[in-house]
C-alpha cells in the first residue's frame, strides 16, 4: 500500500490486535511494490526499481531481476532446499508477453511460449547518463542503420514521451505506455520540486540524446497525458529552462493541469488527495500572498514568453495539439 502519488511498500498488521496501526516491512523508498505471492508460506514480492523489474524475498534477497517489464510472476520452492522455481511473463518493444521459467542460483532461462515471431519493429537503447536518470530510445528498424558507435547513421526526428504519475515510469515493453510506480524517494523530488527537478530531467535526457546523435535537435516533439500533459505544456513555454540551442518544435499535452490553484475543489481529487498531489500547497492551506504554485503552472508563463517572442521576432511557444476529455473529472476541461 502507499499514498496515491507516492511509493507503494509492504506493511504488516496484527489481526488479533485492537490497534489498526500498520508497520512498515520493506520496499517503497528506492523501489515500489507491485505484487505479492506466498508460495510454501514464504512471501515474495515484485518491485519496480528505476527501469528494472525485480522479484525479491521480503528480507531484501533478490531472486531475479531484469530491465524488461515483468507483467506477472509465480514461484515455488524446491522441496526443502532454498532453490526457487520462477515463472515470469515478460514483454519488450518487439515482443508481446512471453512466459519464461528459471531456477534461482544460475539456472538456465527457458521460454515455453512463442507468441511474437512477427514483432521485429524496433531497436532499443538504454541511455546511460552520468547522473541518476534512466531513459530508453526506441528506433524503427527501417531507420536503425547503426554506426560503429551504436547510434543511428544520422540523428532522427524524436518524440519525447514523458512519464506520468509523477511516480511512474515508461519501460521497454510492447506497450510503451505501461507504467509502474517508482518509490517515494523518487517521487519526493517532483512533488516538492515541480519545474526544479522533473522539467530539468526532461531537458537533461533530451540534451543527452542530442549530444549522442540519437535525436535531431531541429525535429523534437514532446508529448504526454495527465502529469505528462502538464509537463508537455511546461516544455512549450521554455522561459529560461535551459541554455541549449534547441527547443521543442511541437507539443501534444493531454489532460494536463495549466493552473493548480484554479483547480482547487473542482476535481474528484477533492480536499483529501489534492493536497497529497500538491505537497499540501493548496489554496485553503496557503497564505494569500504565497505564489509558489505559479512556478509550476504553464498558464502563468505565457505572458512573459509571448512578450519575449515579440521582442526577438522568433517562435518560442511551438504549435500545440491540446487533447482533453470533455467530462474529465480528475483534471477538468477548464484546465485545457
Amino acid at each position: 500500500m502507499g499514498k496515491l502519488y507516492c511509493g507503494q511498500g509492504v506493511y504488516s498488521i496484527d489481526p488479533d490486535s485492537h490497534s489498526s496501526s500498520l508497520e512498515k516491512v520493506v520496499f517503497g523508498v528506492d523501489d515500489d511494490a507491485d505484487g505479492l505471492i506466498k508460495p510454501n508460506g514464504e512471501v515474495i514480492g515484485k518491485t519496480a526499481h528505476r527501469l528494472e523489474s525485480r522479484i525479491s524475498l521480503l528480507n531484501g534477497n533478490m531472486l531475479y531481476g531484469q530491465k524488461d517489464l515483468i507483467e506477472a510472476f509465480d514461484a515455488a520452492f524446491m522441496g526443502n532446499s532454498n532453490e526457487v522455481v520462477l515463472v515470469v511473463a515478460i514483454s519488450d518493444a518487439n515482443h508481446p508477453v512471453e512466459d519464461f521459467t528459471t531456477i534461482t542460483g544460475g539456472g538456465a532461462i527457458v521460454q515455453p511460449s512463442n507468441h511474437g515471431q512477427a514483432f521485429r519493429a524496433l531497436r532499443v537503447w538504454h541511455l546511460q547518463l552520468s547522473v541518476a536518470l534512466d531513459a530508453i530510445y526506441l528506433i524503427p528498424s527501417s531507420a536503425a542503420t547503426i554506426t560503429e558507435r551504436a547510434v543511428p547513421v544520422k540523428p532522427l526526428p524524436t518524440v519525447v514521451m514523458v512519464h506520468g504519475g509523477p511516480n511512474l515510469r515508461i519501460t521497454n515493453a510492447l506497450n510503451t505506455y505501461y507504467y509502474i510506480r517508482r518509490g517515494e524517494r523518487f517521487v519526493s523530488m517532483p512533488i516538492d520540486g515541480i519545474r526544479n527537478y522533473d522539467l530539468a530531467d526532461i531537458v537533461t535526457v533530451t540534451q543527452y540524446a542530442i549530444e549522442k546523435d540519437y535525436a535531431d535537435r531541429d525535429r523534437l516533439l514532446v508529448a504526454g497525458w495527465s502529469q505528462r500533459g502538464f509537463l508537455s505544456s511546461l516544455c512549450s513555454v521554455p522561459d529560461g529552462i535551459h541554455g541549449y540551442e534547441w527547443q521543442f518544435q511541437a507539443s501534444i499535452p493531454g489532460a494536463g493541469i495549466c493552473d493548480s490553484d484554479s483547480m482547487a475543489l473542482t476535481s474528484d481529487l477533492d480536499s483529501v488527495f489534492q493536497p497529497d498531489l500538491n505537497n499540501h500547497r493548496v489554496t485553503w492551506n496557503m497564505n494569500r500572498d504565497d505564489t509558489r504554485n505559479r512556478r509550476a503552472c504553464p498558464l502563468w508563463e505565457f505572458s512573459d514568453v509571448i512578450e519575449e517572442s515579440k521582442q526577438k521576432g522568433i517562435m518560442i511557444v511551438p504549435p500545440m495539439l491540446i487533447l482533453h476529455g470533455e467530462n474529465d473529472e480528475r483534471c477538468p476541461l477548464a484546465q485545457a
